[in-house]
């Protein structure tokens, strides 16, 4: 797989740059209760919400059954923030992951139901079938579970960071592009402390 870099914007998809690849942003944040709108703190943003603390999704059919495990981890990982109330919870949805072709500049995409909307009543997010994936291991290709971690992250509606001191957090908005050669990176699995505050502020 080659190695660029595909920026991601938070609500809309940024250019092709350099040596990294951005994870993609969510074009419309979420949150619970309060029905947050914008908050933030270091090393984190934020933006509108759910109107429920639960939020359901699906995995989509198109996805390969061997994602369903990296997928389901990246849900419950922000559901076992234990200074937050929200919950993944997988069942029918209209929200959900799929897996297929979408703009060759991004590793994923994930989309609002509709754009603005606060609160968020719809989402879904598609990896891009025109990279390989990985479920683990430095195989060159993109790791599914620090992807959509970081995907899922957005869901909340928590933005990007691209601050280069906010570099080590799962909503930090690149990734080191894979190679046949170099691992691909997985440090975006788990949870900093600024993504739990954005989460804990959105939906306490």
């Amino acid at each position: 797989m080659r190695s660029t870099a595909f920026p991601i914007g938070y609500r809309y998809p940024a250019l092709i740059t350099f040596v990294t690849i951005l994870i993609l942003t969510l074009s419309t944040p979420q949150h619970a209760f309060a029905i947050r709108t914008f908050g933030s703190g270091y090393c984190w943003t934020s933006e509108g919400a759910w109107a429920s603390n639960t939020i359901q999704f699906r995995i989509d059919g198109s996805v390969p059954s061997s994602m369903y495990t990296a997928i389901r981890t990246s849900a419950q990982t922000w559901t076992n923030i234990g200074a937050s109330s929200v919950t993944f919870s997988e069942q029918s949805s209209t929200n959900y992951v799929a897996y297929g072709l979408v703009d060759a500049r991004y590793a994923a995409i994930t989309y609002p139901g509709t754009y603005g909307q606060n609160p968020l009543t719809q989402v879904h997010t598609t990896l891009n079938s025109y990279f390989l994936w990985s479920t683990g291991g430095p195989s060159g290709a993109f790791d599914v579970q620090n992807i959509t971690t970081h995907e899922f992250g957005h869901w909340l509606f928590l933005d990007d960071k691209n601050d280069s001191a906010c570099s080590d957090e799962t909503m930090y908005w690149s990734i080191p592009a894979g190679s046949t050669t170099s691992p691909i990176e997985t440090k975006k699995r788990t949870l900093e402390l600024p993504d739990i505050n954005g989460a804990a502020y959105q939906y306490p």
